[in-house]
């Protein structure tokens, strides 16, 4: 059977306490949202390499060439898959995090 580990902790964000907890197993860490009453607000799952969108590969490296990938998680909120982030190290040595929606398409307007 998987193994996994939860780490809890609370914060706060626009003015709400938030539950955030983080199950991390071989192969994934998903991170998780939690309203006091326990609803699940958001999840955060890496992913392997193996399980990127296809088209995200391709249109990351032609907006960021010669970048290197370091962590791509899929994001969901209200039960629905949202989008991708990534974060990447580009050809000068800078950590970006870049957005691409549920099809894993690009989102144009990163924000800075």
């Amino acid at each position: 059977p998987p193994r996994s580990t939860l780490f809890p902790y609370t914060t706060l964000f626009r003015s709400q306490q938030i539950y955030e907890a983080t199950v991390k197993s071989d192969k994934h860490s998903i991170d998780l949202s939690l309203s006091p009453e326990g609803k699940i607000l958001s999840i955060e799952k890496t992913l392997l390499p193996s399980e990127y969108p296809r088209l995200m590969v391709p249109s990351l490296h032609n907006k960021y060439p010669h970048s290197t990938i370091k962590l791509v998680e899929e994001v969901w909120e209200d039960d629905k898959l949202t989008g991708f982030e990534a974060t990447i190290i580009t050809a000068n040595k800078k950590s970006v995090e870049v957005n691409f929606d549920a099809s894993g398409k690009l989102v144009e307007n990163q924000k800075k």
